[in-house]
């Protein structure tokens, strides 16, 4: 049996609990207990109050609620075992507080501005579920309710009474105990106020211009009332008689309103006009004009327009605007109730006057005005800017006749005189005033001309041009000149100028300093240039003439310049260049002259005979030449020359030409083949060689047989090796199949016969007698054993088998073969089913050749099982 134990769990040592709040006793036990007893003091033990006698040990918690409504910090709690009071557990100290509100604001001497909002707030220990609120006017004596019964949120929004006092107090009571409450510190509350901050003292405001009348206030109120005086304030006109209080407003001054320098402003609370402000005193000025334009000393041309341009102070919708030609004893009206835009288009009146002024009013009130400075009214004139002096104009050339005029002048007569002003001779009318005109030069030649240029709606004011000159016809020849060099067969431009009209014109040409003449051109359209392809001629008398056909004594002739023949520069090949036969080659020149084709020959022989390469071709110095399949060379040459004149012609200098170069890759030196195999024959070309033959030597290319003929030119070849050609000694032909002097043979290498066949008995006598004869086993066999037959001709055959006492055991056969490898089985032929018993056998073969004659050889062999 266990000895009883009691542990308090809960109610640790300074812990702080609430009155009226709840908490949990908890505890652990050992041994068998049943029922506690519990208990709580406030004096460390001196009593206790019972909570509970009742309590089941197993629950292992009691919630004490409520916690009673004391104040201590010696409290215990204390468990009993009812039925063994000696088993009991205390607990550690703790504290119990009252509950308790606690105002945070209103604060001490804070200011409460009447209808303005603020937050009430507190904070509360133990359980306070709502709560009523006052206040007091007088320091407590007497409350007024704000809320009753309102949710504890610990704040309140309240909106400040219309009441001033400097000793309000707020109180905050729990609802279920009023005397649960606290009070905040006395504050006041004080009325609304309105400071206007602008305009203020320094402030210049203009009529009709807009400004911001701004102010701040204390308090809250909605709408606030705003007047102006203009004499200090003892009269007052209205602004707005309620407004939004947003502590702004935009202020149009009225025209209505005169300057002054005691103006003011004053703003109310609409509901309480008892509170409200004025402005210090400030400045209202009147409107003003600044005329920008015209300026002291400007000249306005008659007729002519210019803008009259003011600057406004202060807001003016329309203006009368004025002009004086007499430093304003009169005025005469511009414009009247014009919109105020700054400016005025004004076209200037026919009045000459250097004592000119503008006045821009205020049309509303035309006290408000500014004039400008003194500026004159000048006529208008007229000023010919070319041609200039002693300009020389050619007959039938088109120029621009310029001019500026001062004024407006729309549209222009024009005329001109060839007799210095004696007559004049119209050269358009009523043309629109351009400035400028295109003149195509009469064929009327002076050195005394002149040009009018005159107002078409005022005849007076015109402008004429100084003396210049239209000079006679002319031709000048600028190319060719002096020195120049041109060459047969090229084209060159024949350029010239001219005076005077002059649409066509007749072009020659001399080749012996003048004496004969042969036409270019007749009748060419006269442009100031010719394209001309110079005829074939070697001289340095030559000139060009340029005429007039309507009248040739109005011409020019060139200074003399020189024509040189063609020539032509073969630039390859040149002497180092070997050409390889059957390759492509650019062969190249250049020419001095222009011809349009070439004639193209090679030579093999240093130039003895030529052959055609081209005939004809475009001479555009080249042309790509596959070397024909020739002998060698090395004196060749090539000829270009002109095809439309055989006279003009170059020649290289002496080149090689060679044949082309194969080389053998396979077979190469010491190499070996077998017979009965295939193998890649390979070899590379220089040069071009379309289809090549191939031949085998056996004896180091004393002989040759073929492989293949007529094979196109791949650089390679599969050759299947026949039996019969063994030899230590064998040479490979490549020959190019159009041309037999074109040809190579690969170095020495060897083909190794399977059966044995010496590859001098078959160069020796190439007939039956050399053959060979193998089995698998040289000296026994069983089964399906095999033998092997080479022959190198086409022959008859005979194969048999006998034993050791020469009997006929076998023939294995008989008949004719083909060159080449045959295999025979021993079990096959007549008496086949016999079976061969172990022993010694000989195997005899018989050749017949093509004249009837017999070979034989015999082989010997031992069947062992």
């Amino acid at each position: 049996i266990l000895e009883q134990h009691l542990y308090i769990t809960s109610q640790y040592i300074g812990e702080t609990y609430v009155s009226s709040k709840r908490n949990y006793i908890t505890w652990n036990y050992v041994g068998v207990i049943d029922t506690l007893t519990a208990e709580y003091t406030t004096n460390n033990g001196s009593t206790w109050n019972t909570i509970s006698s009742s309590l089941l040990a197993s629950n292992q918690y009691y919630e004490w609620n409520p916690i009673p409504g004391v104040s201590s910090a010696l409290c215990r709690v204390k468990l009993t075992n009812k039925a063994r009071t000696s088993v009991t557990s205390s607990s550690s100290l703790f504290t119990i507080i009252p509950q308790a509100i606690t105002v945070t604001s209103p604060v001490a001497a804070e200011d409460l501005v009447i209808g303005g909002k603020y937050y009430i707030t507190w904070r509360n220990t133990g359980t306070v579920a709502n709560v009523n609120i006052e206040y007091s006017l007088d320091g407590g004596s007497n409350w007024t309710g704000v809320a009753s019964g309102i949710a504890n949120s610990k704040n309140y929004e309240w909106t400040v009474p219309n009441f001033i006092s400097g000793t309000v107090i707020v109180r905050v009571s729990n609802s279920s105990d009023l005397t649960i409450n606290d009070s905040s510190d006395t504050f006041a509350i004080v009325g609304q106020t309105i400071v206007v901050a602008d305009p203020n003292a320094v402030s210049s405001w203009m009529l009709t211009k807009k400004y911001g009348i701004t102010w701040q206030n204390n308090g809250v109120f909605a709408n606030v009332k705003l007047q102006y005086s203009l004499d200090g304030g003892s009269v007052w006109n209205s602004i707005t008689e309620s407004t939004a209080n947003t502590k702004y407003y935009e202020w149009t001054v009225p025209v209505t309103a005169a300057a002054s320098s005691e103006a003011m402003i004053n703003v109310s609370n609409v509901s309480n006009t008892a509170v409200e402000e004025s402005s210090d005193t400030f400045e209202i000025v009147s409107q003003t004009f600044n005329v920008v334009s015209p300026k002291a000393g400007d000249q306005f041309v008659v007729s002519r327009k210019y803008y009259v341009t003011w600057l406004t102070d202060g807001t003016v919708s329309n203006v009368n605007i004025y002009y004086s030609v007499n430093s304003g004893g009169t005025w005469n009206l511009l414009s009247s109730n014009l919109a105020n835009t700054g400016s005025y288009e004004w076209t200037v009146p026919n009045a000459v006057s250097s004592l000119c002024l503008v006045r821009v009013t205020n049309s509303a009130n035309e006290s408000i005005l500014d004039e400008s400075a003194m500026f004159s009214i000048v006529p208008q004139s007229i000023f010919v800017n070319s041609p200039v002096l002693n300009d020389n104009w050619i007959i039938g050339r088109k120029y621009f006749i310029t001019w500026s005029n001062v004024g407006t002048v729309a549209s222009v007569r024009l005329q001109y005189s060839y007799n210095g002003g004696t007559d004049w001779n119209l050269i358009t009318d009523n043309l629109s005033n351009s400035g400028s005109y295109e003149w195509t030069v009469p064929n009327t030649p002076s050195n005394n001309c002149l040009l009018q240029v005159i107002n078409y709606s005022n005849t007076d004011v015109f402008g004429s041009s100084p003396t210049f000159i239209i000079p006679s016809q002319t031709i000048d020849i600028l190319s060719p000149q002096s020195g120049d060099e041109y060459l047969s067969g090229n084209k060159y431009y024949i350029t010239w100028r001219w005076s005077g009209t002059l649409s066509t014109v007749d072009i020659e040409y001399s080749l012996n300093n003048g004496a004969d003449w042969t036409y270019i051109a007749t009748g060419a359209t006269n442009n100031g240039y010719y394209e001309w392809t110079l005829p074939s001629a070697n001289s340095a008398e030559c000139l060009v003439r340029i005429s007039n056909p309507s009248n040739s004594l109005i011409n020019d002739i060139s200074s003399q310049f020189t024509i040189l023949p063609q020539n032509i520069t073969i630039t390859c090949p040149t002497v180092s260049d070997t050409f390889v036969a059957g390759r492509k080659y650019y062969l190249t020149w250049r020419t001095e002259g222009t011809f349009a084709n070439a004639d193209l020959w090679y030579s093999t022989d240093a130039g003895v005979q030529w052959n055609t390469i081209a005939s004809n071709e475009a001479n555009d110095g080249s042309y790509e030449w596959t070397v024909p399949a020739i002998a060698s060379s090395n004196i060749a040459m090539l000829k270009t020359g002109n095809s439309s004149q055989a006279s003009i012609f170059a020649l290289s200098d002496t080149f090689n030409i060679t044949i082309p170069v194969v080389t053998f890759t396979s077979p190469v030196l010491a190499d070996s083949f077998s017979t009965m195999k295939k193998y890649f024959l390979t070899w590379t070309t220089l040069g071009a060689i379309s289809q090549v033959n191939l031949d085998i030597s056996l004896n180091g290319g004393a002989d040759y047989s073929s492989i293949i003929a007529n094979l196109t030119n791949a650089g390679n070849y599969e050759w299947s090796i026949p039996g019969g050609f063994g030899s230590e000694d064998c040479r490979l032909k490549l020959t190019s199949s159009s041309n037999a002097s074109i040809f190579y043979v690969s170095d020495s290498f060897r083909i190794t016969s399977l059966a044995g066949i010496n590859k001098a008995e078959i160069t020796k006598a190439p007939v039956a007698k050399i053959f060979n004869v193998k089995t698998s086993s040289r000296t026994s066999f069983s089964g399906n054993e095999q033998l092997t037959l080479e022959i190198p001709v086409a022959s008859k055959a005979e194969i048999n088998l006998y034993d050791a006492s020469g009997r006929l055991v076998r023939s294995v056969f008989k008949g004719s073969l083909e060159s080449g490898f045959h295999k025979f089985s021993l079990n096959s032929g007549n008496n086949s089913n016999s079976k061969l018993t172990n022993g010694i056998y000989f195997i005899k073969v018989f050749i017949e050749g093509a004249n009837g004659e017999k070979y034989g050889k015999l082989h010997k062999i031992v069947k062992l099982n």
